[in-house]
């Protein structure tokens, strides 16, 4: 009976991945497909971040496909035209039975990085073509194949299907979800969960969304470089937010559909025993203004209700077998941080595991990085996912804490363009591993300080202790006085800046000089250390291109 090198279960984005760059360096692996592609998911508004990690995957393992993934022109043009385009991360506050205020509004325009830019991915064609990248290089794909149970152990890998045909390998790797088969079949789930934040949500995919900016009156929104629709909007309110997602908005779009979806903090938004459809049409009417928005599309599939979202794991590595960050916990879409950590943790994994086949060594210890990586990422999501939640129990806690989110953006943008540019200057590829030992994360202890604060003045406003708008100048004052913030390209702690555009009127190129010239030294050792001529000379040819 044939032995695969690798099993894979699930062939969604991040299983696809890990097929591809194992069968493009020579392994035998079978990628499993409960169902058949292509097919519906979620996941859909990439950030900097997450197309960093792709462009650093894809160079650190060859697999080219992976960069078009990284870059929106690429996508549009190489991978599907029914995805969108992101050029922003918009939020609208909302209260009941009012009018949405303009002066309650936020948008966020990453810096114009090199080499990656951010979309808003039609899943079911991404995931599709990231299948075929894997096939094209050798992985076996099996669609329509349910697994029902698994067997590790120091011999091997046992698989077995639906119909009882058994599958051998000398590696598992579950990249499924929150049904992880092998989460369940070796009690790794923690019941209850250890995560702190409590909400559900109610999604689906719909024709005729009209543009948000339809509604508003330029005049009152001044300083947008984009409009919302050209970007990720979110709908927040007291208990809750909407996300919007359109794939539609650029001119290349042969789709015509959106994503939509609501999220309930299950403390303030018990199930209600009404149907996904009635609940979510209960919750639009109470705001005008997202009652407006909303009132003309037409969803292509029921409205999809959950219960509780977040879950978790005691582990994700045992005796030959790893389950990917989605089969191990998730939070909550807040954030956009599930694709990231997913490719962040790909990353520290992959090499390990060609090491271990290479070397036929599968020890814990060998990944144990890995499994202290996963439980990092999902904990620090946690903690800011709830944050955020009680932070939009009001406008003005809320535009507080965005500025604290957003530096956190900032800065994890950074570090990954660190690398990046460091590898373009020296073409090295040592330099790619770099970020394997980059345990210590220079900025992230300040960083944390400001997210910790935020988490206890908000607590305090949920008792009844302090006030809403103390609250929010504690914060503010925790922001303006953090030397480590540029705080001349933005007002980190002014609460009437609310929009900004990292690229516009030169304000990256101040950044970086503040980095290199001004910034206290330890992020010019450490963080700035990064040559500017492969930047340079990106921007010089995104500029060409565009003209």
């Amino acid at each position: 009976m044939k032995t695969y090198d690798v099993i894979i279960m699930g062939s969604g984005i991040v299983g696809s991945i890990e097929a591809a760059i194992l069968a493009k360096h020579g392994y035998d692996v079978l990628l499993l497909e409960k169902g058949a592609h292509p097919r519906f998911a979620l996941g859909e508004a990439t950030l900097p971040q997450s197309s960093y990690w792709m462009w650093l995957i894809s160079e650190r393992y060859d697999i080219p496909e992976l960069k078009q993934l990284s870059n929106a022109d690429n996508v549009a043009n190489s991978v599907s035209h029914r995805c969108g385009i992101k050029r922003s991360i918009g939020f609208a506050y909302h209260r009941p039975g009012e009018p949405q205020d303009p002066n309650e509004t936020n948008q966020f325009v990453p810096p114009e990085y090199a080499y990656v830019s951010e979309s808003h991915f039609f899943r079911e064609d991404v995931d599709h073509f990231m299948v075929k990248t894997a096939v094209k290089y050798g992985a076996t794909l099996r669609e329509n194949a349910e697994v029902v149970d698994v067997d590790t152990d120091e011999s091997g890998v046992c698989v077995t299907l639906k119909l009882g045909e058994v599958l051998n390998g000398r590696y598992l790797v579950d990249a499924t979800g929150a049904k992880s088969l092998v989460a369940e079949k070796y009690g790794l789930r923690e019941t209850p969960t250890r995560l702190v934040t409590q909400s559900r949500s109610i999604f689906t995919h719909a024709r005729n969304l009209r543009p948000y900016d339809d509604f508003l009156d330029p005049d009152d929104l001044p300083g947008l470089s984009y409009s919302f629709h050209e970007g990720t909007l979110h709908h927040a309110f007291d208990g809750g937010w909407f996300w919007v997602i359109p794939f539609d908005n650029h001119a290349g779009s042969r789709n015509k559909l959106a994503s939509i979806g609501l999220t309930l903090n299950m403390c303030k938004h018990p199930s209600s025993g009404l149907s996904a459809e009635a609940e979510v049409k209960e919750i639009m009417a109470r705001y005008p203004s997202i009652a407006a928005h909303f009132e003309s599309i037409e969803p292509i599939m029921p409205w999809i209700g959950t219960g509780r979202l977040q879950y978790s794991a005691k582990r994700s590595i045992g005796t030959r077998f790893f389950i990917t960050t989605q089969a191990y916990g998730a939070v909550d879409a807040l954030y956009s941080r599930g694709l990231i950590n997913s490719l962040e943790s790909l990353y520290y994994f992959t090499y390990r595991l060609i090491d271990a086949l290479n070397e036929d060594d599968f020890s814990e210890e060998r990944f144990a990085p890995v499994d202290e990586a996963q439980r990092k990422h999902l904990d620090e999501h946690d903690q800011m996912v709830n944050t955020g939640y009680m932070a939009m129990s009001h406008y003005v806690t809320w535009n507080a804490w965005l500025k604290v989110w957003i530096s956190t953006k900032l800065y994890g943008d950074l570090w990954l363009m660190r690398t990046a540019l460091r590898y373009a200057h020296t073409g090295d590829k040592s330099v790619l591993a770099e970020l394997d030992t980059d345990t210590h994360v220079p900025f992230a202890e300040p960083m944390q300080h400001n997210i910790d604060l935020a988490g206890r003045v908000l607590n305090q406003v949920e008792r009844g202790e302090t006030t809403a708008n103390d609250a929010a100048e504690q914060i503010l004052s925790a922001m303006r006085s953090s030397d480590w913030l540029p705080h001349l390209i933005f007002g980190w702690g002014e609460a009437n800046e609310r929009h900004v555009d990292f690229s516009a009127d030169n304000r990256m190129p101040k950044g970086l000089e503040w980095g290199k010239t001004v910034a206290p030294q330890w992020l010019r050792d450490h963080v700035f250390d990064f040559p500017l001529e492969p930047l340079m000379e990106a921007m010089a040819k995104h500029d060409q291109a565009v003209s």
